[in-house]
């Protein structure tokens, strides 16, 4: 499920997405998802299976708490998720909030993929992505309290102003939150 609001434009990104300062966008694009979710589910005489979901982006946790939850309830309703199905989200920690980590927990969401590309100040700034490595181990904080147990960061190599120091460096603060996965 692709939801393309961001706040602000990444400059490496090369996803379509829209950046929103507002949420009336992000409820009308929900509503119209909501709509296609319908009308695919309706066109099967039983609710198709499901083994993997995966909200990407853009920067699907700008979605409210309370809408997120009702979006993967419209979809457990509409299909047959497996109970071993891998449902997950793309984060970004610059606006990632304690409620959202609450409704992703409550919502069965069991993968989370954090937005790192690089701890480097000097290169987040170039990139447009300034984030402290508090941000982000403050939702792996908050993921893990709630019950997201698999946890994988997405890094780049190769950016504006990026060393082979700055990216070991990088590597190093990221392994030491301890993510199950890196995404390079």
């Amino acid at each position: 499920l692709h939801v393309p609001f961001c706040r602000s434009m990444c400059r490496y990104c090369g996803f379509p997405t829209t950046i929103t300062r507002r949420d009336a966008p992000i409820l009308n694009y929900l509503a119209m998802l909501r709509d296609e979710i319908r009308l695919v589910s309706e066109q099967t005489p039983r609710a198709l299976p499901v083994s993997d979901v995966h909200f990407g982006g853009g920067t699907p946790t700008l979605i409210g708490p309370a809408e997120f939850l009702a979006l993967m309830e419209f979809l457990r309703r509409r299909f047959a998720f497996r109970k071993t199905a891998t449902v997950a989200v793309e984060i970004d920690p610059r606006t990632f909030t304690a409620e959202m980590a609450e409704a992703l927990g409550a919502a069965d969401i069991n993968r989370a993929s954090l937005g790192v590309q690089s701890f480097d100040p000097i290169v987040q700034k170039a990139i447009n992505r300034v984030q402290s490595e508090a941000q982000t181990a403050t939702a792996v904080e908050e993921l893990r309290r709630h019950g997201v147990g698999r946890i994988n960061f997405d890094l780049i190599f190769g950016l504006p102003h990026q060393t082979v120091q700055s990216c070991v460096q990088t590597a190093r603060s990221a392994v030491a939150m301890r993510p199950n996965r890196l995404a390079v």
